[in-house]
C-alpha cells in the first residue's frame, strides 16, 4: 500500500504493516502528479474522485457536518469548477451531482 497525507489516522493504521509513504500530500496527487495538482489547485478546481462521487450526501452531511446551504457557500468561495476524476474502479451513472 501507497499512501501520500490524505488521512488524519493513516500513519496509527500502517504503522507496522510494511507500508511505504510516497511523497504525496494526498491520493489526488498521487494520480494526476505533483505538476498537473498544482494546476488544477491554481484553478481552484474542486476533484471529484469515485469515492466522493457516490457518497457526497454522506461526507458532506454526516462526516463533515455540513448543512446544504454552507456546503454550497464554501465551496462557491473556493472552488471554480469540479474536475472528475476517474479511476476506472467504479462505474458512475447518471448525474453526479444535481444542480
Amino acid at each position: 500500500m501507497l499512501y501520500g497525507d490524505g488521512s488524519a489516522h493513516l500513519l496509527d493504521i500502517v504503522r507496522d504493516s510494511g507500508c511505504s509513504r510516497i511523497g504525496a500530500v494526498n491520493c489526488v496527487q498521487m494520480l494526476t502528479g505533483r505538476k498537473h495538482y498544482r494546476e488544477l489547485m491554481l484553478a481552484e478546481s474542486f476533484v471529484l474522485l469515485p469515492e466522493w462521487a457516490l457518497r457526497w450526501k454522506e461526507i458532506l452531511q454526516t462526516e463533515l457536518g455540513l448543512t446544504s446551504k454552507i456546503a454550497k457557500e464554501l465551496m462557491g468561495e473556493h472552488q471554480k469548477e469540479i474536475v472528475y476524476l476517474d479511476t476506472g474502479l467504479h462505474r458512475i451513472h447518471g448525474a453526479i451531482i444535481p444542480c
